[in-house]
């Protein structure tokens, strides 16, 4: 297909101009401000215990500086190890919920049905289906008010809204300690519920829920947007090891499926976090079980398992076609999933979007899903589907259901459909007996149906297991016909074989996923030697469906959420435009600051008025024209004010006594910190005098004007004269601390602790004409790009710095334009559409 070039600028520049409602999502900056005061925060600690100065000052800052670096390195090595050990606690807990509560549920039948009955319409047997379905209902209905009325982002398996987090969308509440308590409470009662879905996919949710809280807590050096992102990352493979008992395919699936941005340092971070959650989940595990000292009695060490039933299973080189066409068919049918379930999801967001009528959906589709798998085995017949419990079937002889079959009988189709699915699929995998066709053909298609209708509802919901479920019973009929047809003449067939590669297609089919998933089947079957058949059937799968459409989970986010998530690949039409296309030009209105002549008043101006969280900061370039400087955060300007009203409010102190009681009604880590700093306050000499100067301009002037930094070191002298002399020494030494280069660089780093804004009405205290110096507080080195850059370098510097907006310039630097994760998407979904 050529593209007309003229034609794609046209529909570029009107997506540019047009809004879309992905504006109601924010994105991170993750790129370091790097100002001077960032550098000069690197080192302040160190020259604040020094008096000498020159290159040994220097070289002893750098070596304090690289002690704090190893420091900061063993918390963040901590930190990993907690949340991967808080992820196991988590995951067994949630499993020892779920076996509680649908033991109850099957224990309330056991003592309703006797043990007589024979026939579906049996008096016991009918009582017993209307208090399976109060049961199911009353989960369900519990699970789905708490998610629609506390925590709604809970809903769903928590995958998009990771990958989005990472990718640099910031998503409201998304990974705060509520949502992951809803998510926890409302996922054991769904799975409890018998809905087709899965708890393992929610865990990665859970896993970033508790990094990003354990990351958030009074870790001073953590703060930064960028590090929680490193933490979230490695909650989502601690989650995964967690599900699956695999950190190496927890690790991966961080890589592959969740980060955007990857870096060594953080893959090893990932793989401890991912080991401490297997582990300690197979501790918890082994504690229970008894076997303390022997953890390979316990069944497994993960939430589920794909564990072969004979490990010396071996397959045959003419199985491999047969293989590469299961992996084909899951392609076809995961794509055929996705579409169906993208576009259900789009028409619940139309029609079902207040919580009251989410409550009724799921408790309508439970009621539905409980229903069916109670009374669909009645429609075989006893003949024909009741067969002798195995003595020898690798499997626990509990998973059978007896239903309305004589004593020490099962029926394979409510064993299949009416027990819990992960008893099911084991059954499907490991259990050596024959399964009707006819009922392997209603399992399957009941749950493909149940499959794309639940996940989307307002409950907490995994997709793994039901994917696991649906294509193991679908390989499982290939399984059965094949031992039907070729039985003893090959003797390593075995149809658990194909009910595993079939599970491997459909998740690869719905999910795309390849590598993480290849390690995570290997490490859960422990037979390496299937791990060459399953990156067949992953890379055939995967091929089939990216022919049709995307993965579930970026269709979810781009196409249902309308999350400005950018891809791992720039759109080809991307090629054909410019930077200067997409851009929001600067005629149409651009808010700025200036690097110098800027004012309280202006500054307060324009962070009231605009409502942008970074701008271009300009700089006189002769001729009347303004060349771009750099660019300034909201947050820094804001900082900045809120620390000259905090320095204003103690020089208008009278007393030291006020100046004491003042101190207490500030926040409490900047008190905390003054008076850890009371008798070792910096000499000014070992400041230099442009960073003196600056930290000095945060006091305000005699007469109230606005003056340069030396009168403010003047009426700093004054001050601390009237207070009684050398402050190094004296109670009254606050307000030194307040002027002083560092104890200014604590205000502004600890006030970053608590969320300020410029709306507050105590900044209209300051002087509206006093100059507001921002050369310290900007970055003097973003990325800027041209107004002729193609957009694929465009979107690779977004993807790849993790840039929240980025500002275009001409050939000689004047301001051009700027660019936004919403104009970029903007144009790729009107360019699509078109």
């Amino acid at each position: 297909i050529y593209f007309n070039r003229q034609q794609i600028i046209a529909t570029t520049m009107a997506a540019a101009a047009a809004s879309n409602n992905n504006n109601t999502y924010e994105a991170f900056d993750l790129d370091t401000e790097e100002s001077h005061l960032y550098f000069f925060a690197l080192f302040h600690v160190a020259r604040s215990a020094l008096v000498t100065s020159g290159a040994e000052s220097n070289q002893i800052a750098w070596m304090v500086h690289r002690h704090r670096s190893v420091a900061r390195k063993m918390k963040m090595w901590l930190v990993f190890i907690a949340v991967g050990v808080c992820t196991g606690i988590v995951a067994f807990a949630l499993a020892t919920a779920v076996e509680m509560l649908t033991g109850f549920k099957f224990w309330l039948h056991s003592i309703i049905v006797k043990p007589t009955t024979e026939h579906p319409l049996d008096a016991d047997f009918v009582a017993a289906y209307f208090a399976h379905l109060a049961t199911c209902i009353l989960y369900a209905g519990i699970a789905a008010t708490l998610t629609a009325f506390v925590s709604p982002i809970a809903a769903g398996s928590g995958i998009p809204e990771v990958k989005s987090y990472l990718n640099g969308c910031a998503i409201p509440r998304v990974l705060d300690l509520i949502t992951g308590a809803v998510k926890m409470v409302g996922l054991a009662l769904s799975v409890s519920a018998g809905l087709a879905i899965g708890k393992e996919g929610p865990l990665v949710h859970t896993g970033a829920v508790l990094a990003n809280v354990i990351g958030s807590l009074k870790f001073r050096s953590f703060k930064h947007q960028a590090q929680l992102s490193n933490f979230v990352s490695g909650g989502a493979a601690a989650g995964v090891a967690a599900a699956f008992g695999a950190p190496l395919g927890g690790v991966l699936f961080s890589l592959e499926e969740a980060s955007t941005r990857f870096s060594l340092e953080g893959l090893w971070y990932n793989f401890a976090c991912a080991m401490m959650s297997a582990l300690t989940l197979t501790l918890c595990f082994a504690l229970r079980s008894g076997h303390v000292f022997d953890i390979n009695n316990i069944g497994g060490s993960g939430l589920i398992s794909f564990g072969l039933s004979n490990q010396s299973m071996v397959f045959t080189i003419w199985e491999i076609p047969i293989f590469a066409i299961i992996g084909a068919l899951g392609g076809v049918l995961g794509a055929v999933f996705n579409s169906i379930n993208v576009r259900l999801a789009k028409w619940r967001r139309l029609h079902v979007s207040g919580p009251r009528r989410r409550v009724v959906e799921v408790i309508a589709i439970a009621a539905l899903t409980s229903t069916i798998g109670y009374w669909a085995p009645s429609v075989y017949s006893r003949a024909s589907h009741c067969q002798s419990v195995p003595k020898h079937a690798h499997v626990d002889v509990s998973y059978f259901r007896r239903y309305t079959c004589p004593q020490g009988e099962f029926n394979d189709v409510a064993t299949l459909i009416f027990s819990p699915m992960e008893q099911s699929l084991k059954v499907l995998l490991h259990a050596e007996i024959s399964l009707s066709t006819s009922a392997l053909v209603l399992v399957t298609i009941v749950t493909y149906v149940e499959a794309v209708i639940t996940f989307g509802i307002g409950i907490p919901a995994g997709l793994f297991v039901p994917l696991i479920f649906l294509g193991a019973s679908g390989g499982r009929i290939i399984g059965e016909f094949l031992r039907a047809s070729l039985g003893g003449s090959v003797t390593s067939f075995n149809p658990g074989s194909y009910a595993l590669i079939g599970a491997a297609s459909m998740l690869g089919g719905v999910t795309r996923m390849t590598v993480s998933l290849s390690v995570i089947i290997a490490e859960t079957t422990g037979n390496i030697t299937w791990v060459l058949p399953i990156m067949i059937v992953l890379l055939v799968s995967k091929w089939v469906g990216d022919a049709f459409n995307e993965s579930i989970y970026e269709a979810h986010v781009v196409d249902v959420k309308n999350i400005p998530f950018l891809g791992p690949h720039a759109p080809s039409h991307f090629a054909f435009i410019d930077a200067r296309t997409v851009m929001h030009k600067l005629e149409h209105g651009i808010d700025v600051a200036h690097l110098h002549g800027e004012t309280v008043g202006s500054i307060l101006q324009l962070l009231r008025r605009s409502s942008h969280n970074g701008f271009p900061v300009l700089a006189d370039c002769g001729g009347g024209e303004f060349c771009v400087e750099g660019h300034v955060t909201r947050d820094a300007l804001t900082r900045l004010l809120h620390a000259m009203l905090a320095s204003q409010r103690a020089v208008e102190a009278d007393t030291p006594t006020q100046q004491r009681s003042l101190l207490k009604t500030t926040r409490s880590l900047t008190r905390r910190r003054f008076e850890k700093r009371k008798r070792t306050t910096t000499p000014s000499s070992s400041i230099p005098p442009e960073e003196e100067e600056f930290y000095r301009s945060l006091l305000p002037p005699e007469d109230g004007n606005a003056t340069d930094g030396g009168n403010n070191h003047h009426h700093r002298a004054n001050d601390v004269e009237e207070c009684g002399g050398d402050p190094r020494g004296e109670e009254e030494d606050t307000l030194m601390s307040l002027i002083d280069g560092v104890e200014a660089e604590d205000i502004l780093l600890e006030m970053a602790e608590g969320k300020l804004s410029a709306h507050d009405v105590k900044l209209d205290r300051l002087d509206a004409r006093r100059t507001v110096r921002i050369d310290q507080i900007f970055h003097s080195c973003p990325i800027i790009a041209r107004e002729h850059w193609p957009m694929t370098r465009v979107y690779t510097c977004f993807r790849l710095f993790g840039l929240r907006q980025l500002t275009v310039c001409d050939c000689r630097g004047r301001l051009r334009g700027v660019i936004t994760r919403h104009e970029i998407t903007n144009a790729q979904s009107m360019i699509m559409h078109a």
